[in-house]
């Protein structure tokens, strides 16, 4: 809700003051459609937004003497003259159109992120293009995550990550290059079992557990658990940087009886099974459970 006029302002000025005339960009090479990519990705406790587009870039020197002719031009400002986009008031372009160019906005959109704790970068390479980064802490963000229990140990699962939860019998799960998996719906899925993950007591006596699919892009694994408590609305806190980096994590939440619950990172656990080299051939991987 906070960052949507910030973003229209970055899209507005994509489209008017990056993206050139058909012929103009014909001209230099280009194709005569411009593009503007939105990207959105979950990194740690950040949401990194950039938006990006194939136009003429920013003309620094042309910044730099706008800027002598308004006397702003400071030292501060000197050693990156990019920064002069921020400045109130301040604009390059010499008409007015109905979708930029009145000389407000940029402004706003980094005092709006300021007030959420989070940063804008600019990167520019004149006839490239441009590309504003956008980092925003997960602060007091409203989440709907899954509750767990793993070892007795209670911990929350963002929603957006889950696919399936499934009851799970042990003696289902098949070992393959010393990895377990799971045949499902005809999909081979790496398991991981929390309770190892996070160094905490081992429940591999239960003969029934239960396995939730989660996602990360077009990637999936299982995680394994003993228990699913149920859904709930949360609001995700970021741990204190004094805590160090806490592998799997992503951030706490604190449940209406005042337990303090961690937040599973799946995106980083995916990616650690990527790292072991499972994803490597599944069609192998099949062929082995179907022999097994």
């Amino acid at each position: 809700d906070e960052i949507g006029e910030p973003l229209l302002h970055l899209l507005r000025n994509a489209v008017d003051h990056g993206i050139e005339m058909p012929m103009e960009r014909e001209r230099m090479g280009k194709p005569p459609q411009g593009i503007i990519n939105v990207r959105v990705v979950h990194k740690s406790s950040h949401v990194i937004l950039s938006i990006e587009d194939d136009g003429c870039g920013i003309d620094v020197e042309k910044l730099k003497i706008k800027a002598e002719k308004d006397g702003i031009l400071t030292e501060k400002f000197k050693e990156n003259l990019i920064d002069l986009i921020f400045v109130p008031g301040f604009s390059s372009k010499k008409t007015i159109s109905e979708i930029s160019g009145r000389g407000i906005g940029m402004d706003i959109v980094k005092n709006s992120l300021a007030s959420l704790n989070g940063i804008i970068e600019v990167e520019s390479k004149i006839n490239r293009g441009t590309c504003f980064t956008i980092k925003i802490p997960l602060t007091l963000a409203n989440a709907s995550a899954l509750l767990i229990e793993v070892s007795d140990e209670i911990y929350a699962v963002p929603m957006l990550s889950v696919v399936k939860s499934i009851k799970l019998d042990l003696r289902k799960i098949h070992l393959i290059n010393n990895s377990e998996v799971l045949h499902i719906d005809g999909q081979v899925i790496p398991i991981i079992r929390l309770s190892e993950y996070f160094g905490l007591t081992s429940s591999h006596d239960n003969k029934k557990m239960y396995v939730l699919i989660v996602k990360n892009g077009t990637s999936q694994a299982g995680i394994m658990v003993n228990s699913i408590i149920g859904r709930q609305e949360i609001v995700i806190k970021n741990l204190d940087d004094y805590l160090g980096k806490s592998p799997g994590i992503t951030g706490s939440t604190i449940l209406g009886d005042g337990k303090i619950v961690l937040i599973i990172d799946i995106p980083e656990i995916i990616e650690g099974v990527k790292q072991t080299g499972f994803y490597h051939d599944t069609m192998e991987c099949r062929a082995a459970i179907n022999k097994h």
